[in-house]
């Protein structure tokens, strides 16, 4: 039921012009946060430097490797399309 929630809160959260959906960058941010993991430690489980995942995270990369991506989601336990945004409800943890 937890992680539910973190997903439902990943897909979109309320700010003060309503509601906005989060970025890809802001996603990598929550669900590494949420899973204790430094930025160093992601940095060290995808193969890139941390100032990589620095950049990742507020959006100044917009060509991650897919098989960045793909690892990212396999540690987040999201799937690679809801990282991207592409998949905007994502009932299961896949």
């Amino acid at each position: 039921m937890y992680l539910k929630k973190i997903i439902i809160f990943l897909y979109s959260y309320p700010n003060e012009r309503g509601v906005k959906q989060m970025t890809m960058g802001e996603r990598i941010k929550y669900l590494r946060e949420s899973v204790g993991m430094t930025q160093d430690e992601l940095g060290e489980r995808i193969g890139v430097q941390k100032s990589a995942i620095v950049k990742y995270e507020k959006g100044k990369v917009e060509n991650i490797k897919r098989s960045s991506i793909k690892t990212m989601a396999d540690i987040f336990g999201v799937s690679p399309c809801y990282l991207m945004g592409f998949d905007e409800d994502q009932d299961e943890i896949k």
